[in-house]
């Protein structure tokens, strides 16, 4: 599934944090802003990817979000499908048949 969530980029502690005020508990920082951008998708597809498995309710997007002096609004798109296939790690057991004659 694809999703787009609005993300709240702020100042913290010399690093950038990021918020993403529609998923509950969904924070990261970045060293520098690109690094929060890429930490931000990183986070939103990891809940939303958790969501889906449980399953649980995904809350929809905000259509609008305040913000504070000093912070920057911006949005992030996910693929939990794409997510699930680089991180899904559960094995598969598979019957395979070969034929051995010559």
């Amino acid at each position: 599934m694809k999703y787009v969530y609005p993300a709240v980029l702020y100042p913290d502690h010399g690093r950038v944090g990021v918020r993403v005020p529609d998923l509950p508990g969904c924070f990261t920082f970045g060293a520098d802003q690109a690094e929060a951008l890429l930490m931000a998708r990183d986070a939103v597809e990891m809940w939303l990817w958790d969501a889906e498995n449980r399953p649980e309710a995904i809350p929809p997007a905000s259509a609008a979000l305040k913000i504070k002096a000093g912070e920057t609004l911006t949005l992030v798109a996910a693929d939990t499908d794409e997510y699930r296939r680089a991180n899904d790690s559960r094995s598969v057991r598979k019957t395979l048949s070969l034929d051995i004659r010559n």
